[in-house]
């Protein structure tokens, strides 16, 4: 016990030094998370990459981006770079659905399917493989996602596809990008905000040279047995501590005489914050579970409060019911005229609802699950705003 506690107060001290270091060099400003567009596929990740794979592109270094990536995939090309079209959310004569990223090359056509946080579709990448088939070219399709997963069979059918990964393929691309942005200061600012924001949906935001100093602190003596035993404790460890925050969420609301916490309206498919749940929602990926969170009445006889956390993000907001069921939202403009304003149309595979985000990459940044206040804060508000139709 005293080796590990040894080693938790040393491995502390560095993870500081690491937060106070990102902090003094402005690495922790970033834009796209401000503005809270971090995790949007079409319109932040898609948008960049396919502008800076763009010959043609804003950032005016011609084919060089598109070179690079193109090196780092080991695609063989023919004829001048400078030709090639990059089309974002493209539709094809000869195919279903929108490709999210489609690179026309002299005699290759590449279709990136760009995955960050949505379920695969059915038979999509089939049919993007059909599309690049009816294509007349040497055809490559990539499934882009954060840590390179395999695509569900229900959506390649059987289809030829290349899993990629924002951790390893599109960071060592911006790593490049970066590299030869020297001579232009302001795009390579740019390059360096969303390479950060790249770091941190991947989980890597943790400086090279702390991770050595951890790694040769773990690597001590004993220490590296402390250490298996803090792994193994380490999910159940943050499952507690989530568990705590829905406790206290809920003393909270009930405490200020607002709404009582309620039972899950009938087909309800996601999960209650139980012990049990909340220590799977850190678990490993085939154990994990991705939906966790509690009801409250409203002063509405339709609508259910519910607080969530989310694959990573934390979210709070309203579930439609009827007589004690859950509700179908066949026009969500209809719901939306007469909700608050901070609250979005969610259509998500295990229910539909209207939310606020509150808080992205809970299971990396948990500061929020010491102190709830803040959210407790938001949420009386917006109950204040649910008044009876």
């Amino acid at each position: 016990m005293e080796n590990i506690q040894q080693l938790l107060s040393q491995a502390r001290d560095r993870v500081r030094q690491d937060a106070a270091l990102r902090t003094t060099s402005g690495e922790d400003f970033n834009i796209y998370r401000i503005a809270r567009i971090e995790r949007a596929e079409v319109n932040t990740h898609s948008a960049m990459i396919a502008e800076l794979l763009d010959p043609k592109g804003t950032h005016g270094m011609g084919p060089l981006f598109l070179q690079i990536m193109l090196s780092q995939m080991d695609i063989s090309h023919f004829g001048a770079l400078s030709d090639t079209s990059v089309r974002k959310e493209q539709t094809f004569p000869f195919g279903r659905g929108r490709v999210d990223i489609a690179i026309h090359l002299r005699n290759d056509l590449i279709l990136i399917e760009n995955k960050i946080d949505a379920p695969d579709g059915a038979e999509q990448l089939k049919h993007y493989a059909e599309i690049g088939e009816a294509s007349g070219k040497d055809w490559h399709l990539w499934y882009l996602t954060k840590t390179g997963r395999a695509a569900s069979k229900e959506s390649h059918c059987g289809k030829t596809y290349r899993p990629i990964s924002y951790s390893e393929h599109i960071l060592n691309w911006l790593e490049q990008c970066v590299a030869h942005s020297a001579d232009k200061p302001a795009l390579q600012q740019a390059l360096i905000q969303y390479r950060n924001l790249v770091r941190t949906i991947t989980g890597k935001t943790m400086a090279h040279t702390t991770r050595e100093a951890l790694i040769a602190l773990l690597t001590t003596g004993d220490d590296l047995k402390a250490a298996d035993a803090i792994s193994e404790a380490l999910p159940y460890a943050k499952g507690a501590m989530l568990f705590r925050f829905f406790q206290k969420v809920q003393e909270g609301v009930e405490g200020m005489g607002k709404r009582s916490r309620v039972a899950p309206p009938k087909g309800f498919s996601g999960l209650e914050a139980t012990q049990e749940n909340c220590n799977k929602w850190f678990t490993s990926k085939g154990q994990r579970v991705k939906n966790v969170g509690i009801f409250f009445e409203t002063a509405r006889e339709d609508l259910l409060f519910r607080v969530e956390v989310a694959s990573e993000a934390l979210h709070f907001g309203v579930v439609p019911v009827k007589q004690g069921a859950l509700s179908k939202i066949e026009r969500p403009d209809e719901y939306l005229s007469r909700l608050p304003q901070n609250l979005h149309h969610r259509n998500w595979k295990a229910f539909q609802w209207f939310s606020c985000l509150h808080q992205d990459y809970v299971a990396q940044e948990m500061d929020i699950l010491s102190d709830p206040s803040q959210l407790l804060d938001e949420i009386v508000q917006t109950l204040k705003q649910l008044q009876p139709c």
